[in-house]
């Protein structure tokens, strides 16, 4: 059965919610805490399985991370007690010595499990999670690496909140950034549908065209004067968000189309048609 999409709240349907709310960074939220937590939680059944012994993992924190005496860790009777869960949500522990925490622990199972299970699990559990709710840094090579900073957050707020954006193109951007960000579940295929739908309508609002390959190609007859590299670029862009094979502008038409977009598709699509938005209306604004 169809999983029916969830309504969005009036503050997204609206466009209350701003990106740098959304596109969570430099800091960790309780919903967020609670999920490494629970990352935790499933590493210690996994290292448990394996016959490894979580609570060596607990020791190697708390003495050389954490730098606290050996004798002070008392054994926790369950998980709510775990030295980590009262790390992670203590108010006097900085956002970025808590994502440490996680690279400690990356480093501790690489040396100490036999198996590659428990770390494959823990890696892959915590980037799902950071991806389900648009946290803005990812796992990648043992390390927390950043995947959304704040060029590509102001690109995106930019259009969103200026004056001389015609409200159906914010419109298209709004719902682009809350399929991006929709939870529990995004939908990256029509993110991407909607940010080139704001690229389409401006174009097409400019130049009356009733496609966007023929409203990029008009541009610089309304005064729009664009680089023809970077207008070859988005006709690509429009042409990749056409094909049959990704179902974004169209249904998939038989199984062997099967490609899904995933979120950096999304979010790059997302930055670049925010991108050239700003990029037409301030070349539109000086010609008027």
């Amino acid at each position: 059965m169809k999983t029916k999409e969830p309504m969005p709240h009036f503050s997204e349907r609206n466009g209350y919610v701003i990106p740098s709310k959304i596109l969570i960074r430099e800091t960790i939220t309780t919903e967020i805490e609670n999920c490494i937590c629970n990352c935790y939680s499933a590493l210690r059944k996994d290292m448990e399985a394996c016959n490894h012994s979580y609570q060596d993992l607990e020791m190697h924190l708390w003495t050389k991370f954490m730098n606290k005496k050996a004798l002070e860790l008392r054994v926790p009777m369950d998980w709510g007690s775990s030295i980590v869960s009262s790390y992670l949500s203590s108010q006097e522990v900085e956002w970025c010595k808590k994502l440490d925490l996680i690279e400690e622990t990356i480093e501790f199972l690489k040396g100490y499990c036999c198996y590659p299970q428990p770390l494959e699990e823990f890696v892959q559990n915590l980037n799902s999670e950071f991806e389900r709710l648009v946290y803005g840094y990812r796992i990648v090579n043992d390390q927390v690496t950043t995947i959304i900073d704040e060029v590509q957050i102001s690109a995106i707020q930019k259009p969103l909140e200026s004056p001389t954006v015609h409200e159906n193109i914010r419109r298209h951007l709004n719902n682009a950034l809350r399929l991006y960000s929709q939870r529990p579940q995004a939908d990256y295929q029509n993110s991407i549908k909607e940010s080139i739908s704001a690229v389409e309508c401006l174009c097409r609002s400019i130049t009356e065209e009733n496609t966007l390959g023929k409203a990029l190609s008009k541009l610089e007859k309304s005064g729009a004067i664009i680089h023809p590299q970077l207008e070859e670029a988005f006709k690509k862009l429009y042409s990749y968000a056409n094909q049959g094979d990704t179902g974004i502008r169209h249904a998939l038409m038989s199984p062997e189309d099967n490609y899904v977009p995933q979120s950096e598709e999304a979010l790059y699509m997302l930055v670049s048609c925010c991108s050239f938005v700003t990029y037409i209306c301030e070349k539109q604004s000086r010609i008027q």
